[in-house]
């Protein structure tokens, strides 16, 4: 097993975020991702609510590192506001993370699924009010935040979902054994999905959480019409009943540095 750190950052230089950029290609270990952050997909609602969505400062970046290290010094001079989380991930996930890159990040004609297009689509007002525990919650709100964000610019490339999950007690072998093979196969399979990073951490010494996720999408409406799917809403239904103790999901966009 590796260790990584995914860090949350609010930037002296907000809202932008070319100060860092420029910094990292000279950083003895060079990160395994830099994102910007765009949307609570899911908000926290019991474990780090406070650092999470009340911090004083916005959220204007995430990195991770493949190492358990506080962040390089010729970083901390740019940030003001700083929220970590330290995550176990097998070697060989991580060995595979630069080709998977390279993969997705310039996808080659064929690669992308094609989009279902408006017949696929629910209403800006469905009243998609689901369990956390059990299906995902599609609120108008989250639905017109889907449909603003996927004209832009960010909107129609590649979005990374970071997920951060806790679970009742043995949640996490359905979870780990049963959602996630069975959403990998059939809905993420449709959405074109491809999970980087997927680790383990420690929940005594980290608010809570009991794992990360860091997942590809090629777009936020490839993610949308997924939540839309019948066979995402199947998957949820047969595995999350009663798994989760708390989730959150953040939309980011990654830089390529």
């Amino acid at each position: 097993m590796s260790v990584c750190t995914l860090h949350l950052l609010s930037l002296t230089s907000h809202p932008s975020i070319e100060p860092l950029l420029s910094v990292i290609p000279s950083l003895p270990a060079q990160p395994l991702l830099v994102a910007t952050p765009h949307h609570w997909v899911i908000a926290p609602e019991k474990l780090t609510v406070d650092p999470l969505l009340r911090s004083p400062h916005p959220w204007d970046a995430v990195i991770v590192f493949a190492n358990n290290e506080p962040l390089p010094q010729a970083l901390k001079g740019l940030v003001r506001g700083q929220w970590s989380l330290p995550f176990n991930v097998s070697t060989e996930m991580l060995d595979s993370l630069p080709a998977m890159n390279q993969r997705i990040l310039h996808p080659q004609p064929g690669d992308i699924p094609p989009l279902k297009g408006s017949e696929g689509k629910q209403s800006d007002h469905a009243d998609d009010t689901g369990d956390k525990d059990f299906e995902f919650a599609v609120t108008p709100a989250l639905r017109s935040w889907f449909r603003s964000f996927a004209p832009t610019s960010d909107g129609r490339r590649a979005v990374t979902m970071l997920n951060w999950l806790a679970f009742n007690p043995g949640g996490r072998e359905r979870y780990m054994g049963g959602y996630v093979p069975a959403f990998a196969a059939g809905p993420g399979k449709s959405a074109g999905i491809a999970a980087k990073l997927i680790g383990a951490v420690d929940a005594e010494k980290h608010g809570g959480w009991e794992a990360v996720g860091i997942v590809h999408y090629p777009s936020i409406t490839h993610f949308e019409e997924m939540l839309d799917s019948e066979s995402y809403k199947d998957v949820d239904r047969k595995y999350k009943f009663g798994v989760l103790k708390d989730t959150a999901i953040l939309c980011v966009s990654e830089f390529v540095v």
